[in-house]
């Protein structure tokens, strides 16, 4: 009696092995493809934000020199401020203007280079208009394009901005914020200088005139 219980005990724990035993996996899965740091080239990084902002400018400015000379350089001969940024910036929103509280027959905001170059047209933007002025009164002419050639010598017209609106001292017409406007030179010609002339308005104040200027540019085609 004895002897079958044991037996019958025995036989009870004896268990079968599986049809689908699994191997169980290695405590470390060696990975298929080696780990390795793609470095990323400067042309796949792209910034956001304000530097983003100045950057894309910038890039936008000097692409734009291909095949051009783009005219910029120290401003002078100018009765202008600068409380909004410089100019020749690619943005029409920063500009300068000659507000010094005082009536003006004349006013113009030009650069000078350090050395010649042939130039073929120039382009002019208008800053902002305000209710006192900031627009060139083309009442007795539209205003002018002047060149010099010489480092000191004198300023010489070499065209006008023909499409520029029928502004008076009181009315600035038309005219937008930052519209710009192109002068075609009668011949390409090697300059030192460029700058753009002509008589300031004063909007609703008599007591005073003054014009403002967005971007001033030069080009050799």
């Amino acid at each position: 009696m004895n002897k079958i219980i044991l037996t019958m005990m025995c036989s009870a724990v004896v268990l079968p092995p599986l049809a689908n035993a699994v191997t169980p996996l290695p405590e470390k899965v060696t990975c298929a493809i080696a780990d390795k740091q793609a470095f990323q080239t400067p042309d796949c990084v792209h910034l956001t934000g304000w530097i983003g902002s100045r950057i894309d400018i910038n890039e936008k400015t000097y692409s734009r020199r291909t095949g051009n000379v783009l005219v910029e350089g120290d401003w002078s001969w100018s009765r202008g401020e600068y409380p909004d940024g410089s100019i020749n910036d690619e943005d029409v929103k920063s500009f300068i203007v000659s507000r010094y509280n005082k009536p003006a027959t004349e006013d113009w905001f030009a650069v000078t280079l350090g050395e010649p170059q042939t130039i073929a047209r120039v382009l002019y933007a208008h800053g902002k208009t305000f209710p006192d002025g900031g627009w060139f009164d083309a009442s007795a002419g539209k205003p002018r394009i002047q060149i010099q050639t010489s480092k000191g010598g004198e300023w010489q017209d070499a065209g006008e901005l023909k499409d520029y609106p029928a502004t008076t001292a009181t009315s600035a017409a038309t005219l937008r914020d930052g519209e710009m406007f192109t002068c075609p030179l009668a011949a390409p010609v090697k300059v030192i200088g460029v700058r753009i002339v002509g008589k300031p308005a004063g909007g609703n104040n008599p007591n005073q005139a003054y014009s403002s200027c967005a971007e001033l540019q030069a080009f050799e085609k």
